[in-house]
């Protein structure tokens, strides 16, 4: 939990900062724990990792996203 706790924490720390660095790291760590625990927890089918998968790289993208339309209404304001 200390590791989920971690990057939550960075994750967190990219919309003060406004660094997509901060927050692809966040995101990655945060994938890679549920990642591993669902590989842990289903072992036996190989179909559900390769779904969080594509969440996981769906999360990533959606987080840049946001990041960067957020960027463009800070910037936009009067």
């Amino acid at each position: 939990m200390v590791f989920l706790s971690v990057y939550c924490g960075i994750l967190l720390l990219s919309v003060p900062l406004h660094d997509r660095l901060f927050l692809i790291a966040g995101v990655v760590g945060f994938y890679t724990f549920l990642f591993r625990l669902t590989f842990d927890t289903a072992a036996g089918s190989p179909i559900l990792p390769l779904a969080f998968t594509a969440i996981g790289v769906s999360l990533i993208v959606l987080a840049m996203l946001y990041q960067r339309a957020r960027q463009a209404w800070v910037t936009n304001l009067p």
